[in-house]
């Protein structure tokens, strides 16, 4: 594996386990007021996680202003337009595979 793939991967786990705790916990202590405050304040933990992962990949993954326009869209589709997620996804898929981002 390269050195980027193995950062790709210790970054997806450093998202997916903090939030696969934070539902799990959810689930399980949603009557308590002591667990509600805990995860309320886990939530912009969270968030930090990802926005740094998406600082620490920036360079690897965004090669040119074309991949960061369709970053952008993908972006924008599912919340303003109502996209599913995986039109978005296929979208981006499509474009890639014509050469249309590197």
């Amino acid at each position: 594996m390269q050195a980027n793939q193995i950062r790709g991967l210790l970054a997806e786990y450093g998202i997916v386990i903090p939030v696969g705790i934070n539902n799990i916990a959810n689930e399980r202590l949603k009557s308590s007021s002591q667990a509600q405050d805990f995860l309320a304040a886990m939530a912009p933990t969270v968030v930090d996680l990802v926005a740094s992962a998406a600082l620490l990949l920036w360079h690897s993954v965004v090669p040119s202003w074309r991949a960061l326009l369709l970053m952008a869209v993908a972006q924008v589709l599912p919340v303003c337009f109502k996209w599913h997620p995986a039109f978005v996804l296929a979208v981006g898929a499509a474009l890639a595979e014509r050469g249309a981002i590197p």
